[in-house]
C-alpha cells in the first residue's frame, strides 16, 4: 500500500487497532492525525511514529462532540492543507444482556458508533 503524501485521520487512533493503523499508515508514508478521547495516549502514539521517522499529530478529539468534528477537520486542513483519507475507528460497545441496557447506554453507543461517525 503506498500512502505517500497522502493525509489520513484515524480516529480511536491510541490503542488496539486504530493505533496499529496509524503505525501502519505512517510506516507506508501517511501524515496521521491521530484523534483520540485519551489526550495523553494519542501523544504517545504521535510521538512514537514521529520517532520512527513518520509524521503524526495528536488531537484530544470526543466524536460524539459535532463541533470538535468541524475542529478537527479544520485543524487537518491548517497543518496539511488536503485530507485524503478517514478512518471512523473509534467505537464503543456496552457488554450486558439487553435487558439491561439503559436508555443512557444507547445513546452513548449511537452517539459514538453512529451520529458520530455521520457528523465527521
Amino acid at each position: 500500500m503506498q500512502l505517500e503524501n497522502k493525509v489520513a485521520i484515524i480516529t480511536g487512533a491510541a490503542s488496539g487497532m486504530g493505533k496499529a493503523m496509524a503505525k501502519g499508515y505512517a510506516k507506508e508514508g501517511a501524515s496521521v492525525v491521530i484523534a483520540d478521547l485519551d489526550a495523553d495516549a494519542a501523544t504517545e502514539v504521535a510521538e512514537s511514529i514521529n520517532s520512527d521517522g513518520g509524521d503524526a499529530v495528536a488531537i484530544q478529539y470526543d466524536v460524539t462532540d459535532i463541533q470538535q468534528s468541524q475542529d478537527l477537520v479544520d485543524s487537518t486542513m491548517e497543518k496539511y492543507g488536503k485530507l485524503d483519507i478517514l478512518v471512523n475507528n473509534a467505537g464503543v460497545i456496552v457488554v450486558s444482556p439487553i435487558e439491561d441496557v439503559t436508555p443512557e447506554d444507547w445513546d452513548l453507543i449511537f452517539d459514538v458508533n453512529a451520529k458520530g461517525l455521520f457528523f465527521l
